[in-house]
């Protein structure tokens, strides 16, 4: 019999035998870590707060074309319910004065959008802008609307008092108080 003896050498590399000698890069497990994600959130927080003005400002705005809209569609109703009849709807000799600062509107409004002996519309008001029969502005109170009922060519009465003019119609606007820079108005 025969031993066969084989020599082993003392070679790091021999041990290895078989595997890569490189090494590989540490692997973490995919996703983000907390720290990207808090970093993530205090950017859109950031964005946010520097938008937000701009949006409300831009929000403000648009509710105030709506109410300068709407304020000349009543005053142009008005006019026209002149036009048809010979006299202005809801007057008896006197200037007559609707919304919150003396008889709501609505029973005017209700004239102006049919309730009249011809049932003509001189008025469209959509019905998420009527609240308990009054129309109202974008910041919910009633429109205010003063009628020249004696024919005089003034609008007395009211929060304003107007020369020459037939109707005068205005909300009181974004900070819902009357008389002061904010409110919209007709005649303006």
């Amino acid at each position: 019999q025969q031993l066969n003896i084989q020599h082993r050498t003392s070679d790091p590399c021999d041990a290895c035998a078989g595997q890569s000698i490189r090494s590989t890069p540490n692997t973490r497990p995919k996703g983000f870590t907390l720290i990207e994600i808090l970093v993530v959130i205090t950017i859109i927080g950031i964005l946010m707060g520097l938008l937000f003005p701009a949006i409300k400002g831009a929000i403000t705005k648009g509710k105030c074309a709506k109410a300068q809209s709407e304020v000349k569609s009543i005053e142009n109703a008005v006019r026209a319910y002149y036009t048809e009849y010979g006299v202005y709807p809801g007057t008896s000799g006197s200037d007559a004065n609707y919304g919150l600062s003396s008889t709501a509107n609505g029973s005017l409004i209700s004239i102006l959008m049919s309730n009249n002996t011809k049932k003509v519309v001189f008025l469209e008001v959509p019905s998420k802008s009527l609240v308990g029969g009054n129309f109202v502005d974008p910041w919910n109170n009633q429109y205010e609307i003063t009628i020249d009922g004696n024919y005089d060519g003034n609008c007395v009465g009211g929060t304003y008092t107007v020369n020459n003019k037939p109707v005068i119609v205005w909300s009181w606007g974004p900070d819902k108080t009357k008389g002061n820079k904010d409110d919209i108005l007709s005649w303006q």
